[in-house]
């Protein structure tokens, strides 16, 4: 419910499990809700509550959606998980309905607008009031995945010694702008790999393009997950961590690449006196390449497993940043248990 436009959005959730060895699942769900613009979900829902009510700043921009989807789900063969979705939605636009925050106005500026585009357009919205139909046919592949067998489930426990690999197709049909349809492909590859002694290489890459380059609506453009938040919460190997929001996105075609390596206490752990202190020396470096904008690079230097006792959680990364020349740094500080 929605207090500042006095508005009910309810929404329905139903799945029926038939088994838990392949666990083949239907799932029934709709209602109207709102949506980020960035379906990949950026910012959490809870980080904007906070630095809106704190510091005015409303980073997560949302459009409203009506929806029916049906979706099925299933290991179809060991370590081979398919998934499918069809929905159908109106999707309109929103607008702010409240300036209110702890802050106070005299010192801070008031909420930028729900406009991803263009900060200060309180009165335009990136897209038109439309319908449209998704279709989602996807698989995913862990390989060579181990698992445990009994005589009424499965227990998968995957294979660090190789990758994951993602795939989908979304085929958008039916709009009530035949301009909005479109076609996309996006491939993700992904692992977590123990190196023993000498720590933890985590990588992830994801690709993706239009069949057809079109004027589509702004929420089904490609785009890659930003931050500007000092205090990110979750996992941020797949974010970028000095990039606006939505200053990257593209109908035609893009790839990201994330490399982090944890060395533990490979490193840190063999000089005298710091040793003392368990921290963990962690270097990462990430890229973004899209089809009409320059490329966007990212390298980070930072510690781990800070704090006293057994109570580590607390991580720093210094940030620098390079876009077309311009070159960016900070830091950030995290919470490496989420």
């Amino acid at each position: 419910y929605g207090f500042s436009d006095k508005r009910i959005r309810p929404t329905f959730f139903f799945s029926k499990k038939w088994n838990n060895i392949s666990r083949p699942r239907m799932y029934i769900s709709g209602g109207v809700t709102t949506a980020q613009f960035n379906n990949r979900e950026p910012i959490s829902k809870l980080d904007n509550m906070v630095w809106s009510l704190l510091k005015r700043d409303n980073y997560m921009k949302i459009y409203e959606k009506e929806y029916a989807r049906i979706g099925y789900s299933e290991e179809i063969k060991n370590g081979i998980y398919f998934s499918s979705s069809l929905e159908y939605a109106n999707r309109k636009p929103l607008f702010n309905t409240t300036n209110y925050s702890f802050a106070r106005q005299s010192k801070n500026a008031p909420y930028t607008s729900n406009n991803p585009l263009d900060a200060a357009d309180y009165v335009n919205s990136p897209f038109n009031e439309h319908k449209i139909a998704t279709l989602n046919v996807g698989a995913t592949f862990i390989f060579r995945q181990k698992y445990l067998s009994y005589p009424d489930r499965k227990f998968n426990v995957g294979n660090d010694k190789y990758p994951s690999l993602n795939v989908r197709y979304t085929k958008r049909f039916g709009a009530s702008d035949s301009e909005l349809n479109s076609d996309l492909f996006v491939a993700n590859l992904r692992q977590d790999i123990n190196a023993g002694n000498y720590g933890n290489l985590s990588y992830d890459i994801r690709g993706g393009l239009f069949l057809k380059k079109k004027n589509i609506a702004f929420m089904d453009y490609l785009q890659a997950n930003g931050n500007e938040l000092s205090f990110p919460l979750g996992n941020q190997l797949d974010s970028f961590g000095l990039l606006e929001y939505y200053k990257f996105y593209t109908n035609d075609k893009y790839a990201e690449a994330h490399v982090e390596h944890n060395f533990k206490g490979s490193i840190l752990g063999k000089i005298p006196l710091i040793n003392k202190l368990n921290f963990h020396l962690v270097g990462g470096a990430k890229a973004l390449f899209m089809a009409d904008k320059n490329p966007y690079t990212e390298y980070s230097v930072g510690i781990d497993n800070i704090g006293f006792g057994k109570w580590r959680f607390l991580r720093v990364d210094y940030v620098r940043s390079n876009h077309a020349g311009i070159k960016n740094d900070g830091f950030l500080f995290g919470f490496s248990l989420f």
